[in-house]
């Protein structure tokens, strides 16, 4: 659900939530015509402007290798299953996701403590103090297949939530993520399921304190426990002021699973010093947009690399700030090619471009659409997840997607195993190749299908 109207909007969810935008006519209103702000950051602070820290961390690198004595405030730490003495340990291990240091169980049958947690023989259980609402553990598959889940209990022991992820591939690392709207967790259980195998690292525990904007300016705060927040703002470049607020912070009052939506924050860019304002590609200041603009640009990127300008002393003209990021790079040559292709083929007479001629405006962000697509995924999907030579394995899953846009063609209602004949003849309408290669018993096979239809294996196999 959400409102249609000049500005995006998301399905609501309880937290706090809002946008960063583009305010490029500062009238500190959202228009139709200004774009959300990807990559800036939003952060809680308190009444310094300093972040206001919120999480607790368990990394196992910041303590001594045996077995974990629980010296961390707040939460207990301990083994379950029927193959552990409820024992855990901390050891060096090449499979850690952050340094060297992770978890590991004790195990009966082995007499020690051995490299990961598997099924229901041995699984990992954080109990905490005081209930929270956010839990999360990074996880890593050692084979093929393997299944992972958390699950968060109340303090009676009913099961609140429980998030899975299925078909991990060997080495394949993930944050298992869990969360309530309120403070309701008092303990979870982390496990490889089906049997599986997997390797524990980092438990985190609280909610987050900062949050980066998607592709559309959104973002989200969604495990907060109810109370007061100032929501302080900070762009992703220099050159950014802040114009609705002017002060660049948000106050504002959560009620228990309560949702606040739309706490946005309007920032505006100042004009690049180093962007001609008449005409952006016009870098020597000519009145003329033609080869020589590419070629200053090319100069100053040999002479000293692509570069912010911020504080780098360059003056004016040439302006080398072609599409006004504070930056010079390759984009900034590719916008002065794209200009003068695009007047050459409109009649603009031998690559060259007046300053007085009618011409296109200079380059400005295309509003983005209310439909996007780097946010929450909520469709089940299907993906490879095993081939051998004559066999491509389809597993349903989650969220994720292999970027193959054939793979939902095979296993609709669930797995099965279609030959690469048929993988290779699929007739895919809009496919965009994604070329993810496995080494099984070392020969590389890729995870492609072609963009048009395929005739044989052979046609597949001599094409990638």
């Amino acid at each position: 659900s959400g409102d249609l109207g000049a500005a995006p909007d998301t399905t609501t969810q309880p937290g706090i939530q809002g946008f960063v935008w583009a305010d490029s006519n500062s009238n500190n209103a959202w228009g139709s015509e200004e774009s959300g702000l990807a990559g800036a950051s939003v952060t809680i602070v308190d009444g310094s402007n300093r972040p206001v820290v919120f999480q607790t961390i368990v990394e196992p690198d910041n303590f001594v290798s045996g077995m974990f004595n629980n010296p961390v405030s707040g939460v207990r730490i301990d083994a379950i299953g029927e193959n552990t003495s409820g024992t855990i340990g901390i050891f060096e291990d090449p499979g850690a996701s952050t340094g060297v240091k992770l978890f590991k169980p004790f195990s009966f049958s082995a007499g020690n403590y051995v490299d990961a947690f598997r099924g229901n023989n041995q699984q990992l259980r954080a109990r905490f103090d005081n209930p929270t609402s956010y839990v999360s553990v990074d996880a890593k598959a050692i084979q093929d297949d393997t299944d992972v889940r958390i699950e968060a209990f109340a303090a009676d022991g009913t099961l609140l939530k429980r998030v899975e992820k299925k078909g991990l591939l060997n080495g394949q690392k993930i944050t298992l993520e869990i969360g309530t709207s309120g403070a309701q967790i008092a303990s979870v259980v982390v496990r490889g399921f089906d049997d599986s195998f997997i390797k524990l690292d980092n438990l985190r525990f609280g909610p987050k304190n900062s949050a980066v904007t998607a592709s559309d300016g959104s973002y989200l705060f969604p495990h907060l426990p109810a109370g007061t927040y100032n929501l302080l703002v900070q762009p992703n470049g220099p050159g950014y002021i802040n114009t609705n607020p002017a002060t660049g912070i948000q106050t504002v009052v959560l009620a228990n699973n309560a949702t606040l939506s739309h706490v946005d924050f309007g920032l505006k860019r100042e004009a690049s010093p180093w962007q001609n304002q008449l005409l952006n590609e016009d870098v020597d200041q000519s009145g003329f947009v033609n080869p020589l603009d590419v070629l200053v640009l090319i100069n100053e990127i040999n002479r000293a690399g692509s570069r912010g300008l911020d504080g780098s002393g360059l003056s004016t003209p040439p302006f080398v700030d072609v599409n006004g990021d504070r930056s010079i790079g390759p984009i900034d040559v590719l916008q002065v090619i794209n200009y003068i292709n695009r007047n050459a083929s409109s009649g603009g007479g031998e690559g060259e471009t007046a300053l007085g001629v009618a011409s296109p405006a200079p380059s400005t962000p295309a509003p983005f659409p209310s439909f996007i697509t780097d946010l929450i995924a909520a469709e089940p999907t299907t993906r490879i997840v095993f081939s051998s030579d004559s066999v491509g394995r389809l597993l349903s899953s989650g969220p994720e997607k292999c970027g193959c846009p054939g793979c939902s063609s095979f296993a609709p209602s669930g797995e099965s195993s279609p030959a690469l004949a048929d993988i290779a003849s699929a007739n895919v309408a809009d496919a965009t190749i994604a070329r993810r290669r496995s080494a099984i018993a070392g020969n590389p096979l890729p995870y492609a299908l072609a963009d048009t239809p395929l005739e044989s294996l052979d046609d597949y196999l001599s094409r990638y």
